[in-house]
């Protein structure tokens, strides 16, 4: 009974290595959620070409004021910020944040002795 015994536990064994592995490997998954300063990037650059006359003015807010950026030629989003080539060469690398409006309203004269932005 022992010879038999240890001869169906030799079987088993050797049938159980001989098998292949049945896991498949797994694929890795990439999962981007997008941030609302992505979307609002990427709406900000989507709606740039919509605008026709020109120039466009971009006002943005920075430290105890605004700023104008005259004459973008061209504008992307990247990475949640927003990259603004100016027709003069110049580029900047701004929050999306930071953007009050894009239009191609010119921004209103200043009364005289007003302080500037």
């Amino acid at each position: 009974m022992k010879t038999i015994a240890a001869a169906l536990f030799l079987a088993a064994a050797l049938t159980s290595f001989g098998q292949p592995e049945t896991t498949s490997p797994s694929q890795p998954i990439s999962v981007h959620i997008a941030s609302e300063i992505e979307d609002l990037a990427r709406g900000y650059a989507a709606a740039f070409p919509v605008i026709a006359h020109t120039p466009v003015f971009v006002y943005l807010r920075r430290e105890g004021g605004t700023a104008v950026l005259v004459s973008p030629r061209r504008m992307k989003a990247q990475a949640g910020v927003l990259i603004i080539e100016l027709e003069n060469g110049f580029t900047y690398i701004i929050n999306p944040e930071d953007v009050i409006a894009i239009t191609d309203a010119p921004p209103p004269k200043a009364a005289p002795g007003a302080p500037r932005p």
